[in-house]
């Protein structure tokens, strides 16, 4: 069942979905357009290149279907305590953006969504049961979500 997080993830906040992902998920994918990203999205995935485990040129990614061939480059890296320590160096879930970074943070469990992003629209869901709903926010006391009525292109 698809959850909508309501408000803006930051900080704390924040911080703990990715610590609550840890739990969760084994992975985690980025996008990159084709376009001029700044030295910090550089930066950045030379901080997580360890982690990496493939990329793949696509049109889709959780939350998004570009109408014409592949237009970015997603990659799929290890979620551990050190890549999830980097990615909770960013200061929200909305910062993920470019050109400071790559873009569209999800989290997975295998080849099943559990958190999707759509940065720069400020929109973000999870795929979760209701126990598990229950838990992250038992977890995340300031996290907000909400039973998500329709969602196309979701996880």
């Amino acid at each position: 069942m698809t959850h909508d997080i309501l408000g803006k993830p930051r900080g704390t906040t924040y911080r703990s979905l990715v610590t609550a992902a840890l739990t969760f998920c084994d992975s985690f994918t980025l996008i990159r357009h084709d376009c001029q990203y700044a030295e910090t999205a550089d930066t950045m995935e030379e901080r997580l290149r360890s982690f990496l485990l493939r990329t793949e040129r696509t049109n889709e990614w959780p939350g998004t279907v570009l109408l014409s061939g592949p237009q970015a480059t997603l990659s799929r890296d290890r979620l551990t305590p050190d890549s999830a320590a980097v990615l909770a160096d960013v200061k929200s879930l909305y910062a993920w953006q470019g050109p400071a970074l790559p873009e569209d943070l999800a989290f997975w469990t295998g080849d099943r969504g559990w958190l999707g992003s759509i940065a720069h629209e400020r929109d973000a869901f999870m795929c979760l049961d209701n126990q598990d709903a229950q838990m992250v926010q038992k977890r995340i006391l300031t996290l907000r979500l909400r039973k998500a009525r329709s969602r196309e292109h979701a996880l």
